[in-house]
């Protein structure tokens, strides 16, 4: 029923990731300090948060996905910022400015007001960060899920969607930690779904440009990442072997992209492999969670062909395996229920892959107005020590405006 869903993200651990990405907004912009040293102080925060002022045990969850996930966050919001503050404008454009900037960053929002800035305008624009190329892109529209295909069963739900690019890949001066980045944002508009349906941050840590002919041009990158997808089912529950849900809340990896541009069209490719410290993923048979916890690896490809800059031809694969090595024997899970003993576990004990494929198709309608065309394929295997083995499918028919800033 509404309002009786347990999230990945609840409230408490929404909370603790704001928290988080405070941290990190604060010591990377306000105090100086790089990339890898403002890691530490979430994670500081979170431990001393779990050990001091939980009534609870400390939960690895909180210390690693509010902490690590967090900071990926934090830097995204930062960077981005930086863009609407500008101590230059004036009126009602600095305004808004003023107020977006400040609920991306509210601890330099907070700095900006006890120093005067905030109203305070002068040819100097303080930027904190020297500025980047970024494109913008808002779209809406509905989305078909079910787990028969075809479009005569499953539900539709409105959607509205942010991706935003930011920072030129193939800048040839000294790169730094998320100078290049890229997230993708998904709200669904029912109060029978999750609010955020989709979030993928993809920061590139460091990079290494390689020099082609034949008009090729290669990057090496290592990159963090952060992923989440999650669906209710079609009575507005998740319930085993439907839809699936995917964390990759604390990973790390490296990857190659590489493009290629003529008169006539433009090809790239995009492959990254990472590492999965921790993550989630979809649970069938533990009570206590619609997810497992676990630890693995994912693999994704972006292969994107753009024709004569009209039509838009693409493909994006994913693919995650977790193992959760931590889990209880049915009995000692009914023991626990029994006499209402806390259960600290990941969950069921076992295996869990996942395979994503979106095929998509862009045409431009107008200079800044694009139509989106989508179809993707979900599948899961699932194989546990105490459970029998479950398999699903789902599939998912997209169509929307883009609208191009």
């Amino acid at each position: 029923m509404p309002g009786t869903y347990v999230n990945i993200f609840n409230d408490a651990e929404r909370d603790e990731e704001l928290r988080d990405i405070l941290y990190v907004a604060s010591y990377t912009g306000e105090n100086g300090m790089s990339y890898a040293a403002s890691l530490i102080y979430p994670l500081i925060g979170s431990a001393t948060w779990e050990l001091l002022c939980e009534t609870n045990p400390p939960a690895m969850n909180d210390l690693l996905s509010t902490g690590i996930g967090g900071s990926a966050i934090g830097e995204v919001t930062h960077r981005t910022s930086d863009i609407f503050f500008d101590n230059s404008k004036t009126g009602a454009n600095r305004v808004v400015r003023e107020i977006i900037g400040t609920a991306l960053n509210p601890i330099r929002g907070l700095q900006r007001i006890l120093s005067g800035d905030m109203w305070h305008v002068s040819p100097y624009r303080g930027k904190r960060i020297s500025p980047e190329p970024y494109t913008f892109e808002v779209g809406t529209g509905v989305r078909h899920m079910t787990t028969r295909g075809g479009l005569s069963h499953g539900m539709t739900v409105p959607f509205v969607n942010f991706t935003f690019n930011y920072g030129d890949r193939f800048d040839t001066s000294e790169s730094h930690p998320y100078d290049h980045f890229r997230v993708n944002l998904l709200a669904n508009l029912s109060d029978q779904h999750p609010t955020v349906g989709e979030l993928d941050i993809v920061g590139r840590i460091a990079n290494k440009e390689l020099e082609c002919s034949n008009d090729w041009n290669i990057d090496l990158g290592l990159y963090q990442l952060l992923k989440y997808i999650d669906h209710y089912g079609e009575d507005g529950v998740q319930e085993a072997g439907e839809y699936s849900i995917i964390s990759e809340a604390v990973s790390f990896g490296a990857g190659i992209y590489a493009e290629r541009h003529t008169d006539t069209y433009s090809l790239s490719n995009d492959f990254i492999a990472s590492a999965i410290a921790f993550g989630g993923s979809t649970s069938d048979y533990f009570t206590h969670r619609r997810y497992n916890y676990g630890s693995g690896f994912s693999l994704r490809n972006n292969l994107t062909l753009a024709l004569n800059r009209r039509i838009t031809l693409g493909n994006q694969t994913y693919f995650m395996r977790l193992f959760t090595p931590k889990g209880l024997t049915p009995e000692e899970m009914g023991h626990k229920e029994e006499n209402n003993i806390p259960t600290n576990t990941w969950g069921d004990l076992g295996c869990n892959s996942v395979m994503t494929s979106n095929t998509y198709l862009r045409i431009n309608l107008f200079q800044q107005i694009k139509l989106d065309l989508s179809y993707s394929l979900y599948h899961r295997h699932s194989n546990y020590k105490y459970h029998p083995s479950v398999q699903a499918k789902s599939y998912e028919y997209k169509i929307g405006l883009t609208y191009s800033i």
